[in-house]
């Protein structure tokens, strides 16, 4: 706008609005960073004029189950703070770190013995295994989406091709399709077994079998993966990357 560059908050499309529930067994200081995070952004990373945005930051917040009060009183905090920016805060500097799982009471009274000898007490999940079996608010990525290592099997008979790629998993796959299709056994190791054999391919459940994101990964892991199958039960040509020898026998164990 005129010579100047105006800012307002981005959200994605998918934006649902969901932050860490304040029920939630977390510590208190997770709880104000999520109320911080949102509030200085608006106000640090937008135009002024977009600050009036901080009442969906509000309504938002209490339909994560945060108190309005509390809300109020960290908004009125961080604007005061922002008025005093230019006075200096004193840092506190810790020793020592612990790491303890978060137990409702008992963690802050060990972190307050903690601080008394000069070190710092982070909280982390009493079951990771749990957390991660229960809750995942990220959709799950489609196969054919995927890049990396990828195997496709015969429906014929106990054979696979292993191959690699850096495009998604259908784009590669289609082009197997087209080559079985049109008889490119040329560029397909899987029209030549189609043709030789007269056996059909399980295309539906193609799959990226490690997940790579460099050449040297992909070229790497996929030599692994090849002779972890065994060359008996493979449509490719050859057995990729050169590995010694020596480390063939431990990737079955792998």
């Amino acid at each position: 706008m005129g010579n100047k560059l105006e800012f307002d908050l981005y959200q994605k499309p998918t934006n649902v609005n969901r932050y860490l529930n304040f029920k939630s067994n977390h510590h208190i200081r997770s709880k104000l960073a999520v109320i911080d995070s949102l509030v200085l952004r608006c106000f640090l990373l937008s135009n002024e004029k977009c600050h009036q945005r901080i009442n969906d930051i509000i309504v938002n917040l209490v339909k994560n189950d945060y108190p309005k009060d509390l809300v109020m009183k960290r908004i009125k905090y961080l604007s005061n703070k922002r008025l005093q920016k230019d006075k200096i805060e004193k840092v506190e500097d810790f020793e020592h770190t612990v790491c303890l799982p978060y137990i409702p009471i008992i963690s802050a009274k060990i972190g307050a013995v903690f601080k008394k000898f000069n070190t710092r007490v982070s909280f982390s999940r009493l079951r990771q295994d749990l957390y991660s079996k229960l809750y995942n608010h990220k959709s799950k990525i489609p196969e054919d989406l995927k890049n990396g290592v990828y195997r496709i099997d015969c429906t014929g008979c106990s054979k696979c091709y292993i191959g690699e790629t850096k495009r998604y998993l259908k784009v590669r796959k289609k082009e197997h399709e087209l080559a079985v299709k049109n008889k490119k056994t040329e560029i397909s190791p899987i029209a030549e077994h189609c043709i030789n054999e007269n056996h059909s391919i399980d295309w539906v459940n193609a799959k990226v079998i490690t997940k790579c994101e460099t050449d040297f990964e992909r070229k790497f892991n996929e030599a692994i993966e090849i002779r972890k199958v065994g060359e008996r039960n493979l449509m490719n040509r050859n057995l990729g990357e050169n590995i010694p020898y020596v480390w063939h026998k431990y990737f079955k164990k792998v």
